[in-house]
């Protein structure tokens, strides 16, 4: 499902727009799946930046997008 979480990364909000995937929970015959966030679009105000990201820098955005969509917390800060 689609999502936008908005993050504090290195003091600045970004608005991360992606794919959402909650978790699946283990069955006997089913070993689960964590959550995922992939990102497509990364904006600050109103222009996306996505492209001038690093892989690790999104990797990042991913991870703090992950624990406010799993925690419901308001914001993060990296």
């Amino acid at each position: 499902m689609k999502k936008t979480i908005q993050v504090k990364y290195c003091g600045i909000y970004l608005d991360c727009e992606g794919t959402y995937e909650p978790a699946e929970a283990q069955t006997y015959d089913y070993p689960g799946s964590p959550s995922q966030f992939e990102i497509d679009k990364v904006f600050v105000e109103t222009i996306d930046i996505v492209e001038l990201l690093s892989e690790d820098q999104i990797e990042d955005l991913e991870l703090l997008s992950l624990e406010y969509l799993d925690d419901a917390h308001h914001s993060k800060e990296f």
